[in-house]
C-alpha cells in the first residue's frame, strides 16, 4: 500500500484486444496494489475475463460501458456466493440515477459501490494494522463476504429514495416488477444468470453441487410460479414501504434491537434505528426537500426481506416429497439445487444479519 499520497501510482494500464484503458489516480492506485498482491485474482477468481471488464467498469470514456460492466461484475461477485440469492437491485439504480430522478446534485452510487468495495481491500491488505486487527475478531472467509455484502449493496435503497411526488409512480412502474420478478423467483433467476455467465474456477464443496445442478437445465425451464401455487408459497409482496420492514410475522427492525443504542439515536429502551427512519421519512434535511427513506436502512431491509424469503422458499421446496417435485416437472437435478441453495441460502443469512447489524447501518 502506498502510504504517501506524492508516491501514488499516476496510471495504471491494460490492453483489452486492440483497446488500451488507463486508470488514474486513486483507481490506478488500488488496482494496481491488489493486482500485483494476487488480491484482485483471488477477488474475481472465478469470473470470466474479469481484468478486461474491470478496466472498462473504471476506466471507459463512455459513461454507459462504465455502468455496464461495473454492473456486470458486482453481479457476478454477489451471485458466486450462490446462497445470497440474485442481484436485481444495482440496474434499477443505475436507470434511476439517469432518469434523473436522484435528489439534486447527487453523484454516482452504481460504481461506487464497486470502488468501494475494492478500496475496502485495498485498506484491509495493504494496512497491516488494521488487517491484524480485523483478524483478531473475524475469520478471514467470513470477513470477506461480510465486506462484500456491506459494500456491494449499501446504496441499493436509493432507489425508494425519490421524490416524494413520484415516488409512487416510480415504485410502482419501475421498481416493483423488476422487485417481483426476481426476488420471488430466486432459483429461476439464479439459474438463468449463471447459465449466461457459466463461472470457472475452483469453488466450495457445497458451492460446486449447486452450480452443477444448476447448469443442469437449472430451473431456466420450470415455471416456479406453479410452484408457489401448489406448495402454498407465499413471494413478498411491495405495496407500500411498511412491507418492506417485515415478512411472515418478522419485523425486521428487530434484528437491530440488540445494537442500536450504540448509534444514540434515541432514548434507551427505543429502537433508535426505526424511530430515525420513521423521523426521517416526515422531516428532510434541507427546506426545499421532504421526508425522505433513508438508503442506507431501506438497503438493509431490502436484504433482509430477499433472504428471509430465500430461506423460506428454500425450506417449504426441500419439504415437499420427491414425487411431488417431480410430478410438477422438477427434475433430479432441480431437487438437488433445492437441497444445496437451502444449506447455503441459512447459512448466508446468519452472515447477512450479522453483517446488516455491524455494518450496514455505518453507510
Amino acid at each position: 500500500m502506498t502510504t504517501n499520497a506524492q508516491n501514488q501510482l499516476e496510471i495504471y494500464r491494460h490492453r483489452c484486444g486492440s483497446d488500451l484503458y488507463q486508470l488514474y489516480k486513486v483507481n490506478a492506485e488500488i488496482t494496481c496494489f491488489l493486482d500485483k498482491a494476487g488480491y484482485l485474482e483471488s477477488t474475481f477468481y472465478g469470473i470470466p475475463n474479469y481484468k478486461d471488464k474491470l478496466f472498462k467498469a473504471l476506466g471507459a470514456n463512455d459513461h454507459r460501458v462504465r455502468q455496464a460492466y461495473g454492473r456486470e461484475l458486482m453481479q457476478a461477485l454477489w451471485e458466486i456466493e450462490l446462497g445470497l440469492g440474485c442481484y436485481p437491485f444495482a440496474e434499477i439504480l443505475s436507470r434511476f440515477e439517469f432518469a434523473g430522478k436522484f435528489h439534486l446534485k447527487y453523484r454516482d452510487h452504481v460504481l461506487h459501490q464497486l470502488r468501494v468495495y475494492l478500496l475496502g481491500l485495498y485498506i484491509f491488505w495493504g494496512c497491516p494494522r488494521i488487517h491484524k486487527l480485523i483478524l483478531g475478531k473475524h475469520k478471514l472467509d467470513k470477513f470477506i463476504i461480510q465486506w462484500k455484502i456491506a459494500a456491494l449493496s449499501h446504496d441499493h435503497g436509493y432507489i425508494f429514495e425519490v421524490d416524494e411526488a413520484e415516488r409512487d409512480q416510480w415504485v410502482k412502474n419501475m421498481v416493483l416488477p423488476v422487485f417481483h420478478n426476481s426476488v420471488g423467483f430466486p432459483l429461476s433467476c439464479l439459474s438463468e444468470s449463471i447459465r449466461k455467465r457459466l463461472f470457472e474456477g475452483s469453488l466450495s464443496a457445497d458451492h460446486k453441487k449447486l452450480l452443477e445442478a444448476l447448469k443442469q437445465r437449472g430451473f431456466t425451464y420450470i415455471n416456479e410460479k406453479s410452484l408457489h401455487k401448489t406448495f402454498e408459497i407465499v413471494p413478498p409482496v411491495i405495496d407500500t414501504i411498511t412491507d418492506l420492514m417485515s415478512y411472515r410475522g418478522k419485523n425486521f427492525f428487530d434484528k437491530f434491537s440488540t445494537t442500536t443504542q450504540k448509534t444514540k439515536l434515541a432514548k434507551p429502551g427505543i429502537n433508535g434505528v426505526k424511530a430515525y427512519y420513521e423521523f426521517a421519512s416526515k422531516y428532510g434535511p434541507y427546506k426545499k426537500r421532504g421526508g425522505f427513506l433513508d438508503h442506507g436502512i431501506t438497503s438493509a431491509l431490502l436484504l433482509l426481506l430477499q433472504g428471509t424469503y430465500d430461506e423460506y422458499l428454500s425450506d417449504k421446496l426441500a419439504a415437499c416429497s420427491i414425487s411431488d417435485l417431480k410430478s410438477k416437472g422438477l427434475t433430479n437435478e432441480n431437487i438437488a439445487s433445492i437441497k444445496q441453495f437451502k444449506k447455503l441460502a441459512k447459512a448466508y443469512n446468519k452472515i447477512l444479519a450479522e453483517t446488516l447489524v455491524h455494518c450496514q447501518l455505518n453507510y
